[in-house]
Formats: C-alpha cells, sequence, structure tokens
C-alpha cells in the first residue's frame, strides 16, 4: 500500500513502494514518457497499482516499463509537492 506523508519540514515522503527500489535504483528516469498521467496522488496511485500488477521476480520487460513510469511520477510529485 502506496502512503504519502508531508512531514513538518514540507518534505514529501512516500512509503509502501520498497519493491521496487532495486529496479529505480541508478536508472536513469530522464527520457520516461508520464504524459498519460497527471502528476496528482491519485494518479501516483494508479501508477503505482499497474507497476505492482505482477510480483517483481517475474518482470518483464513491459513491466519494467511501468515501474520507471510510477519512479519517474514519484520523482516529479515529490519535486512538485515538497516545500
Amino acid at each position: 500500500m502506496l502512503n504519502i506523508v508531508k512531514l513538518e519540514n514540507g518534505k514529501v515522503v512516500i512509503n509502501g513502494d520498497e519493491q521496487f527500489a532495486s529496479q529505480l535504483e541508478g536508472a536513469d528516469l530522464s527520457g520516461v514518457d508520464v504524459s498519460e498521467y497527471r502528476v496528482t496522488a491519485d494518479d501516483l496511485q494508479a501508477a503505482f497499482v499497474k507497476a505492482s500488477a505482477q510480483p517483481v521476480k517475474d518482470v518483464d520487460a513491459g513491466q519494467v516499463d511501468n515501474v520507471k513510469k510510477y519512479g519517474k511520477l514519484k520523482q516529479l510529485y515529490i519535486d512538485a509537492f515538497s516545500a
């Protein structure tokens, strides 16, 4: 389950997506197209659900793309809503 929290210092922290950490660590997300999403909590949740659609151990090329889209949208969300 995805959990979005805004701390007192204005920083946004997103928990619950640890299963994607190894796939997103060091990944270049600059070319990832997330134009189908808006930078909102609802769309972030939708991207998370889509990326979670199958177990990480059975990831195929399409699933990796969904994980990268989620990672890109997560970063955009944090940048947009952190003070």
